[in-house]
């Protein structure tokens, strides 16, 4: 009945791998960059020499009905688990990861987690709710029903994050406390940076990599990639932001914060057709919301987050658009920015199980 395919490079896998997400989402929902899925699967992506995968596809009746890739890191104790999506069946997912167990074991490894997609740098976490509205830009979309399921073979919460929906600032908007934050350190000679006070993006690249490298290294899913492999993954964003919403703080003129917000292109940038390109453009300059994506503060200058944050959300009053934080891991401080002012929150959870 159930029928399970380790495969490599063969092109009807991979190209089963690819549309089972197709099947299972709408087009407005799908959030998978199905030509960089294909250079991971064939080992072509710039990324690919850091790990090693190997991939599964689940058949029954001879229909594909399940996936996923087992991730190895060298010197890590851990296996990960990603790329994961399946019909609602109970027990083609027990089938599939009894599979992704028995390596993990034999592997000797501690621990399952996931869903991590490949890399720490390329998507991880799963939704568990408020699944009513469309996905926005890097957020992670899976089917509802997967915790569910995940749970019930025995996978148990490992970290949990938030995303923040906040009320849309008015012209009578004013926040105390980050306002005055703000003058704060802008008094003890803190200084703003747009990305358009930087004539080679290069170096504002390989800024915001070393403070990326410094602030998320003890994330439970870190993984260390070379400075030139950053730049050469991400350049292409530069493209697509909006550059007086990208900032970084110095002090003594050393770069100690930085916010990356993006505005909500949704799964547009997955698209090459000329509609979505013209909007892709209309966007850019002109946003109904925009995601705050990144943000990080040296430990040396706590505090500064707020203050940041409300440099942010001035530009993004002034553009009478809605601002959404992301992905804030559960007990950072900056779950508790603009709290008052927080309307909904989508919840996500990285999974462990125990070998």
């Amino acid at each position: 009945m159930y029928k399970i395919i380790e495969f490599n490079n063969e092109e009807d896998y991979i190209n089963d791998f690819i549309n089972l997400a197709h099947r299972l989402y709408s087009k407005k929902e799908l959030m998978q960059n199905d030509d960089e899925l294909k250079q991971l699967l064939t080992n072509n992506h710039i990324l690919s020499k850091y790990f090693i995968l190997r991939k599964f596809l689940l058949y029954k009746n001879n229909e594909i009905v399940s996936r996923v890739v087992i991730i190895f890191y060298e010197k890590d104790n851990n296996v990960y688990f990603g790329f994961f999506e399946t019909e609602n069946d109970l027990q083609a997912v027990k089938f599939l990861f009894d599979k992704v167990y028995e390596i993990a074991r034999k592997s000797n490894k501690k621990k399952i987690i996931g869903p991590v997609n490949a890399s720490f740098w390329i998507g991880y976490r799963l939704k568990i709710n408020n699944f009513n509205e469309l996905p926005y830009i890097g957020e992670p979309y899976n089917k509802e029903y997967y915790y569910s399921l995940l749970q019930q073979i025995d996978f148990l919460d490992y970290e949990k994050y938030y995303t923040n929906f906040y009320n849309k600032p008015n012209k009578k908007y004013f926040d105390y406390k980050a306002n005055k934050r703000y003058n704060y350190f802008k008094q003890k000679g803190y200084i703003i940076k747009t990305l358009k006070d930087f004539k080679n993006k290069k170096e504002l690249c390989y800024i915001l990599y070393d403070m990326i490298i410094e602030l998320y290294k003890d994330f439970p899913i870190f993984q260390w990639i070379a400075k030139e492999d950053y730049f050469n993954y991400t350049k292409n964003n530069y493209k697509l932001c909006d550059y007086e919403m990208q900032k970084i703080f110095y002090y003594n003129n050393e770069p100690v914060s930085f916010c990356v917000t993006f505005p909500n292109y949704s799964n547009l940038l997955l698209k090459n057709t000329k509609i979505s390109k013209f909007k892709i453009l209309k966007r850019k300059f002109k946003c109904k919301q925009y995601i705050i994506l990144y943000m990080g503060v040296k430990k040396r200058h706590l505090g500064l987050g707020l203050a940041m944050i409300n440099e942010v959300i001035d530009n993004i009053k002034s553009k009478k658009a809605l601002p959404i934080g992301a992905l804030i891991k559960e007990g950072k401080v900056t779950s508790k920015y603009l709290k008052e002012e927080i309307v909904k929150q989508n919840e996500y959870v990285l999974l462990y199980k125990e070998i």
